[in-house]
């Protein structure tokens, strides 16, 4: 029972700091950045992927640079 009354309490101190607008904003922001810029990484690394062929020197080298990026 102290457990969730303590949860409830931080629960309630966080919605009050949530509520105002600067604090909601800035973290609504880094969200967003976080996934734009992942989503921009995972894009670039896929067009990448997209231009190798058997010609391209060290491909196993770029796929696993391409593997550390889609983890």
């Amino acid at each position: 029972m102290v457990a969730s009354t303590a949860v409830s309490q931080l629960l309630a101190r966080w919605a009050h700091f949530y509520g105002h607008t600067p604090v909601s904003a800035t973290i609504t922001y880094f969200h967003l950045v976080g996934i734009l810029v992942g989503g921009g990484v995972a894009v670039a690394a896929d067009r990448a992927s997209l231009r190798l062929s058997a010609a391209t020197p060290h491909w196993s080298q770029e796929l696993a640079r391409l593997a550390s990026v889609h983890r």
